[in-house]
């Protein structure tokens, strides 16, 4: 039985870093990885490094990682998914210790961590990886070394360990906040109130540093002068904002991913993921199926009691933030990466809690089966959109050669793609012509650029220095509308009923 356990985890590994493996490899560069690219084209390392005054040390790691890996997608790739393990691994080192009567649900845990539910970056390599992961994974790890030994049992090496890892967290980047709060609020209820002293100590001389060698005020959403001025001028969206973002990490994602399932005979795509849910389910039966002999309902409660506090405690960082909730993109998510770990153990516990013992198989067999489908699906949607992307890249390539300036493309907020993603329209364009595109989504670009019923002469435009992502700002020469990225239509003028030349 044990070896049927060991095959069985293999082949659940095997599956989901796979599928994680193909995605981002057909997709790279994605999202922010974009700019990891542009600014490598550019200037190399160098550029790298010296584009991140904001966060210097998350800098410096992607800088020096560009040095070795140079535009080698599968060195990154694997980075990131080696990142992901360790924080699904994390996942159910946590789960074993807060409910070592159902061993069973483990695995789901896992799963529920890595397949685009609740999170959906994780196809993106080390843009997400350097300043959102590692942190969690760090903070993640001190808190488990902490709970690992009774309180009283544990020395001061894994006290100071646990400092020295939520301090190394700090300095990477801000996500370190929240994962501690989060943790936190677990060692509170969970009474380990020792524990919160020590994790609170690494943050505080992480974060000291992070703030002596940092220009926080060139992010606004991390500014803490910004956003409580944010909050104090509208106090009253916070609530809604935590309430909406919790819910969505414990229960949403998961309502949206199964409105999602589709049994489509003319999709290969649909067909294909519900096979796979099927044959994951299959993999983990053995794993699911375990049956403890004792199931007290009494010890569940603190730690659900525990998870719960921490996934409010942690998002309150993201409520308080002036970007409301949800946010547009998928990309967007990364804010539920310092709660993701808690959120995926308070999901499976809440579905062992509610179901009886005769049930929870099949409980946790449809949890692996949406987790398993929307994995694929997200996969073999990013192979599909890098092909569609380069045809758009095409159709602007002529255009904005002949510009004399920068050309901004207009995607409509329906498309339902980052304005940064479309980025990649121009990924394989010569570098001159590449940093002379700018992307925008028409909600931004009314504020910067007036309504399209206006009529403004583009020339007349600057577009702003932003960190990273416009190198080269200057004067616009021609404003385009795309209402349907990917598409195969022309492009309109943005402004109707003028000439933009």
């Amino acid at each position: 039985m044990a070896q049927i356990a060991v095959l069985s985890w293999v082949a659940l590994a095997a599956f989901v870093l796979g599928t994680l493996f193909l995605g981002a490899s057909w997709a790279f560069p994605m999202q922010s990885d974009v700019y990891l690219i542009r600014l490598l084209r550019a200037g190399g390392p160098e550029l790298i490094s010296r584009e991140h005054p904001d966060r210097p040390v998350y800098g410096l790691l992607l800088a020096e990682t560009a040095r070795l890996a140079g535009e080698q997608q599968t060195i990154y790739i694997a980075i990131a998914l080696v990142g992901w393990a360790i924080l699904a691994g994390e996942a159910v080192w946590l789960w074993r210790l807060l409910f070592p009567q159902w061993p069973e649900a483990s695995p789901v845990v896992a799963l529920a961590l890595l397949a685009p539910i609740a999170n959906r970056v994780q196809f993106t390599t080390l843009t997400t990886t350097i300043p959102c992961v590692i942190p969690v994974m760090l903070v993640l790890a001190a808190l488990l070394l902490l709970l690992r030994r009774p309180e009283a049992e544990a020395g001061y090496g894994r006290r100071i360990a646990a400092l020295v890892l939520v301090a190394t967290a700090a300095l990477v980047s801000e996500y370190a906040l929240a994962a501690t709060l989060a943790a936190s609020a677990l060692a509170f209820v969970l009474g380990r109130r020792r524990s919160i002293v020590w994790l609170a100590s690494g943050l505080l001389v992480g974060y000291a540093g992070f703030r002596s060698v940092s220009n926080v005020a060139l992010r606004q959403m991390t500014d803490p002068d910004i956003q409580l001025e944010r909050l104090f001028a509208q106090p009253w969206y916070a609530p809604f904002r935590l309430f909406a973002g919790a819910w969505s990490s414990i229960v949403g994602g998961w309502g949206r991913a199964a409105s999602e399932v589709r049994w489509d005979w003319g999709s290969k795509t649909t067909i294909l993921a519900a096979f796979a849910g099927l044959l994951v389910a299959a993999i983990t039966a053995p794993l699911i199926s375990q049956r403890t002999t004792s199931d007290p309902l009494s010890p569940t409660v603190r730690p659900l009691l525990a998870l719960s506090a921490a996934v409010v405690v942690g998002f309150i960082p993201v409520a308080i933030t002036g970007g409301g909730w949800p946010p547009p993109g998928n990309y967007a998510t990364r804010f539920q990466l310092p709660i993701l770990v808690f959120a995926s153990c308070l999901t499976v516990a809440i579905v062992m809690g509610m179901t009886r013992r005769s049930w929870r198989t099949a409980a946790l067999g449809a949890l692996i089966f949406v987790a398993a489908d929307q994995l694929v699906v997200r996969a073999v949607e990013l192979r599909r959109l890098q092909p569609e992307l380069e045809r758009v890249g095409k159709r602007l390539l002529p255009i904005v050669q002949r510009a004399d300036g920068v050309v901004v493309l207009v995607v409509s907020d329906r498309s339902g793609l980052l304005a940064r993603e479309m980025l990649k329209v121009a990924d394989s364009w010569p570098p001159n012509d590449a940093k002379r595109l700018w992307v925008e989504l028409d909600g931004a670009a009314a504020s910067i650029y007036g309504s399209r019923s206006g009529c403004r002469n583009p020339n007349s435009i600057v577009v702003p220095r932003e960190l990273r992502w416009v190198l080269s700002p200057g004067r616009v020469a021609e404003i385009l509308w795309e209402s349907s990225i990917p598409g195969a239509e022309p492009f309109e003028p943005y402004f109707l009923g003028c000439s933009v030349r």
